[in-house]
């Protein structure tokens, strides 16, 4: 394994861990705004956050519809904005279904060109139409690219760039790549669940795996 000033380092086993990064929205000002009133990511704390606000949701895919659903039920008045005309396209009929229940409204063709607010409060959106409209609240909800453009083509990745494991690589365990001692896990690993409690999951299970490849390393006799 070569790093990046140059220098060279040998190992017997290696876990890849270098996780992935949410799909911004190529906006200026965004990171003014990020933590604060924009987020990729809709759990408790920010449904309680929301209640009772004007919330939009940007995105087209599942993540993005039960993220709406989530928000709403929390008391949160949810806009689901995406850029096709038909959300059939990408999402399944029955968060479609749940997005009506719970009375999110869904605006097709809609891109965001600018936030309006002030101190990292978000106030308003602008979409490339001109529209404006108001929203206290803005979730991303993109998808996510793998920081993986360093690897080459060392191990076996998806289309996506996610790294193969398990099955999949045509490995023993469900960490290993398709190169034995070199295992993957988190958001980095095609297929696992993209959540922090997953990730520490995997990375303690990867612990046990690389003690594992280690011991079938040693000459017999030797402990």
């Amino acid at each position: 394994m070569r790093l990046e000033e140059g220098h060279g380092i040998a190992a017997l086993a290696v876990v890849l861990a270098t996780g992935a990064e949410y799909r911004r929205v190529p906006l200026e000002d965004l990171h003014e705004y990020e933590g604060t009133s924009v987020f990729y990511a809709a759990g408790p704390p920010e449904a309680q956050l929301c209640g009772a606000s004007r919330v939009a949701v940007l995105g087209g895919g599942n993540s993005a519809g039960q993220a709406a659903v989530w928000l709403a039920r929390g008391g949160a008045l949810v806009t689901l904005l995406h850029r096709r005309t038909d959300l059939r396209e990408t999402m399944s009929d029955y968060l479609i279904r749940e997005l009506e229940r719970y009375g999110v409204a869904v605006r097709d063709r809609s891109e965001i060109a600018e936030l309006r607010g002030a101190d990292g409060q978000l106030e308003a959106v602008t979409l490339t139409d001109g529209t404006r409209l108001p929203f206290s609240f803005l979730f991303l909800f993109l998808g996510a690219l793998p920081c993986t453009g360093w690897l080459g083509d060392v191990v076996a990745r998806h289309d996506d760039g996610f790294v193969l494991t398990g099955e999949a690589a045509g490995a023993e365990n469900l960490l290993e790549t398709s190169v034995p001692g070199i295992l993957a896990a988190g958001d980095v690993r095609s297929g696992s669940t993209k959540r922090c409690a997953a990730a520490v999951g995997e990375g303690a299970m990867a612990v046990q795996f690389v003690h594992e490849h280690l011991a079938a390393q040693q000459p017999a006799g030797v402990s």
